[in-house]
């Protein structure tokens, strides 16, 4: 990964006192910053700044955050954070949909907002596969999100955790120990009721599967496990 002071990163948000605080504390990390209140200057300052990652808050002055996110998103795949104090599900949810990588709910903590920038600064350094697409629902990773039939579920860190587990022995049977092993760790494996797994292969399920009560992707094994049945 590159140094930080080889970054540069646009904050948008019109609230004066955010960009104060947010441009003093990233440029004393040693990244370089520039700070807009309005969402068409954004868009400008990212054809002759080129940010390596974008700090994007919801409600502007003039075109909202969303709008500026899909104008971006047209000609550029940069990270963009969304900070917003919109908090409903509803709202990340619109995020993710139209192309933020990530979603920070005002009021903040820096220190969270250093931890997003370094993991996803990270995440594009090592450039990473994170959307995977099977059947007929598509995976991202690392945003824990599934689009099925245009109609998005978010991921539980174990759901997310089960999922990978079965993408990479597609095909193969899993018994529920070996499921437990490879999900909730060996430690684990000795302490976990069984049926654990029954219960979030339910909920797995319910994302994964058109007719969850009929299941073709993810099937039981009577009396050994589960199979992830791949085209």
């Amino acid at each position: 990964m590159k140094k930080s002071s080889k970054y540069k990163i646009l904050v948008v948000d019109d609230q004066l006192y955010i960009r104060k605080i947010l441009s003093k504390r990233l440029k004393i990390l040693g990244y370089e910053v520039l700070t807009t209140q309005s969402g068409e200057e954004a868009i400008k300052l990212c054809s002759f700044f080129c940010p390596d990652l974008i700090i994007l808050d919801i409600m502007l002055c003039g075109i909202n955050g969303y709008e500026v996110c899909s104008k971006i998103r047209s000609s550029s795949d940069v990270p963009i954070i969304f900070i917003s104090a919109l908090d409903k599900l509803s709202n990340q949810l619109k995020g993710f949909r139209i192309g933020g990588n990530d979603f920070i709910v005002k009021p903040f903590s820096i220190d969270e907002i250093e931890e997003k920038i370094l993991l996803r600064l990270k995440n594009e350094n090592n450039k990473e596969k994170s959307t995977i697409r099977i059947h007929n629902f598509e995976i991202n990773l690392i945003k824990k999100v599934l689009i099925r039939n245009s109609e998005i579920f978010l991921l539980t860190p174990t759901e997310t955790k089960l999922l990978k587990v079965f993408l990479l022995e597609k095909n193969k049977i899993l018994t529920r120990k070996t499921i437990i092993k490879r999900v909730w760790g060996f430690n684990y494996s000795s302490h976990i009721d069984i049926r654990v797994v029954d219960v979030y292969i339910s909920k797995l399920r319910v994302k994964i599967e058109d007719d969850p009560t009929n299941p073709q992707i993810l099937k039981t094994i009577r009396r050994i496990g589960y199979k992830f049945y791949s085209k």
